[in-house]
């Protein structure tokens, strides 16, 4: 994980990891944008019942983009069901709300497909 951190640091990016959520701020968005990821989306995966084998989150600004130049996206993944989420945004407020509602939604939707797949498998 020390080479990832020196590789992050290199191409200009900040980067923050704990046990279950990586989070990764490209240079141009704001430096506390990470702890807002970590406050928005680290709810919504503390409600999964199913086991989080990892979850990644990166947020960068789009060159020579002007209406909404912020991208962010989020991998997660669920018992081995990867969940991806893309959204885009005027500013990183704005895409980690939409990035956190909509990985809140498709987490749900995952959480619901798994326990029907378990439902079919004991019957």
């Amino acid at each position: 994980m020390i080479k990832q951190m020196e590789i992050t640091k290199q191409v200009g990016t900040s980067a923050e990891q704990s046990d279950d959520l990586r989070v990764f701020v490209d240079r141009g968005v704001a430096i506390g944008t990470a702890r807002d990821v970590r406050e928005r989306i680290g709810p919504a995966l503390g409600r999964v019942s199913d086991q989080i084998l990892s979850a990644y989150v990166r947020v960068t600004r789009i060159p020579g983009q002007v209406m909404r130049p912020i991208f962010a996206r989020a991998n997660i993944n669920v018992s081995g069901r990867l969940v991806s989420v893309h959204v885009v945004g005027a500013t990183p407020d704005e895409a980690v709300d939409l990035l956190a509602d909509r990985v809140d939604r498709r987490l749900r939707r995952a959480a619901a497909l798994n326990a029907g797949c378990r439902a079919n498998s004991t019957s």
